[in-house]
């Protein structure tokens, strides 16, 4: 039995019968109202499917196959098959229209044509199913499985080039760019970074702007990203993803020839070599450009100015590690998880300076910043990530959880804010070119990774 919204229902019908559960009962809720009609008609609606006898339907337990999709969903002229593509439904809860298959801009029809010379960007055959490192078949939120030529047909409408399909298809193993679907807090930011051979090979984009448009590869990949979530996944925007959102949404490289003297790359962080091409994918609930003044990091640097005041430094030069300055800054923000670091080289190089390898910096960022239970008892965060304190605290040498360490050591017993169990969760990426004023900071740790080399 399952209950959601009103709205959700087709979607959960689908996810019903891939699991071959069709006639799976469902119990529709309201998304708002006052609670007589919210809230208190769910406790006997659910009662009344739990209980209910059930149908000859509901009994039989043979095997249901889904029915096999159309090859071809639409056939006309291209000006048609644009608007067929970039349709859209309303959705109540967006008070808008939103795209059916599209992220809401403009795509390019995947015509037979486009999609056999995407194809040609990778020797695997057509039907190929995407599967994980371990050879399962990956599972979109709706449990769907994807090919090789569906996953061109999305690079092809994404505007892709072939030589991306590699990446395209390492994108689909990590289930596209799903944020969160379905559920009610879709709040979530998809950013991947492509490392290795294979990012200098099709173009991904590490220096300046790298986070913005204008580079093919980073913006169309990460279009694709997205359009994996609506059409594999059937993610659509204000029904299965309710939440506010989240703008950042990107694909980047590492700017390796710029990483300080001993630093990993990000790859080599997850246990691949310099040679392999490899995608992280991370995911991230808040991040935040935190912004100096043009120059204030060099005037750091000379032991001047307002950041050097800050961190009692003045008349000192350095090198200095601007991350002192910004950690404090961060640490209110979310607790006891990892983070993300994007760094533009010229703040990494004295950054490095202090810390021969990114490890030392995670573990500086481990070791020195901790918040008490009580503070994060009052925070936003407390009672869905420890479960109100239920769950396990990762660093303490007896497995108490975050309630019995309190109840033990009381209100000033500490826990690491930059990682809940080890200072690895945390990710510094180096790129942006030669700006010297930004940092971006992710919350959310620091996403998984998978080689692309197989999918060539």
């Amino acid at each position: 039995m399952r209950f959601g919204f009103w709205d959700q229902k087709k979607y959960f019908e689908r996810t019903a019968l891939l699991n071959n559960v069709p006639q799976l009962r469902w119990v529709t809720i309201e998304r708002t109202g006052t609670p007589d009609k919210r809230l208190y008609p769910i406790v006997p609606a659910l009662i009344k499917s739990l209980t209910d006898p059930l149908t000859d339907r509901e009994k039989y337990a043979g095997t249901y196959m889904p029915e096999k999709p159309e090859r071809y969903i639409f056939e006309g002229t291209y000006d048609e098959a644009v608007e067929f593509f970039n349709a859209t439904e309303r959705v109540e809860s967006a008070d808008a229209e939103i795209s059916i298959y599209t992220d809401g801009s403009p795509i390019i029809p995947p015509t037979e044509a486009r999609v056999a010379k995407m194809l040609t960007g990778t020797s695997l055959s057509p039907d190929t199913v995407v599967t994980d490192a371990r050879g399962e078949p990956v599972k979109f939120s709706r449990y769907e499985t994807v090919t090789v030529e569906k996953v061109a047909v999305i690079g092809a409408m994404a505007g892709c080039k072939p030589e991306y399909m590699p990446v395209l298809l390492a994108m689909a193993e990590q289930g596209g760019g799903s944020t969160n679907c379905p559920g009610t807090s879709s709040s979530i930011g998809t950013v991947y970074i492509v490392d290795g051979p294979i990012a200098g090979e099709i173009g991904v984009g590490a220096r300046h702007e790298f986070l913005d448009y204008g580079n093919r590869a980073n913006v169309s990949l990460a279009k694709a990203a997205r359009l994996m979530t609506i059409n594999f996944g059937g993610c659509i925007a204000g029904i299965k993803r309710t939440d506010a959102g989240n703008p950042l949404f990107a694909v980047a490289a590492e700017d390796t020839p710029n990483l300080p003297p001993g630093w990993e790359t990000v790859g080599e962080e997850f246990g691949y070599s310099r040679r392999d091409s490899v995608l992280v994918k991370t995911s991230h609930r808040g991040f935040g450009v935190n912004e100096f003044a043009p120059g204030a990091s060099r005037r750091l640097q000379d032991g001047i100015g307002s950041i050097a005041d800050d961190l009692g430094v003045l008349g000192k030069p350095g090198p200095h590690n601007v991350l002192e300055w910004l950690a404090p800054r961060i640490a209110p923000l979310k607790m006891n998880s990892g983070h993300t670091f994007f760094i533009v080289p010229n703040l990494a190089k004295p950054i490095g300076e202090i810390f021969p390898t990114k490890k030392a910096v995670y573990e500086w960022l481990f070791n020195n910043f901790k918040a008490t239970i009580r503070d994060y008892q009052r925070h936003g965060w407390w009672e869905f990530a420890t479960a109100i304190g239920d769950r396990t605290e990762g660093t303490n040498q007896w497995g108490y959880t975050f309630n019995e360490l309190y109840e033990k050591f009381g209100d000033d017993y500490k826990i690491p804010i930059f990682g809940s169990r080890d200072p690895k969760e945390n990710l510094i990426v180096v790129g942006g070119g030669g700006a010297d004023e930004s940092i971006w900071h992710f919350n959310g740790g620091r996403g998984t990774a998978v080689g692309v080399d197989r999918w060539r």
